[in-house]
């Protein structure tokens, strides 16, 4: 097997497992499997987006603009990666903390 063979990624798996990364504004990185995803909410002004995991886990991703594109890419599973921008911030609250 070459290098670049054992290092193709998840697309090139016989049975992948797509995985989505989330970076913190605490500056946490986590992988998670999208069928860990229970949940995604929006608000109604599509500024705040919560990412819900089976585990327990909440990732706040409040925005200044609308974040109707990645809304729009998380339906359909394609987003690789989210990570705090300028305007932008990424909270990760557990379970004690969502049922508050």
């Amino acid at each position: 097997m070459s290098h670049e063979q054992k290092h193709a990624g998840w697309e090139a798996a016989q049975t992948p497992i797509p995985r989505l990364k989330i970076s913190t504004d605490q500056g946490e990185h986590f992988l998670i499997p999208w069928h860990m995803i229970s949940l995604i909410r929006a608000d109604l002004s599509l500024k705040m987006v919560e990412l819900h995991t089976v585990s327990g886990l909440l990732f706040s991703i409040v925005s200044r603009d609308s974040l109707q594109s990645l809304l729009s890419h998380l339906q359909v599973e394609c987003v690789r990666a989210v990570f705090p921008a300028d305007g932008m911030k990424i909270e990760l609250k557990g379970v004690e903390e969502v049922d508050r």
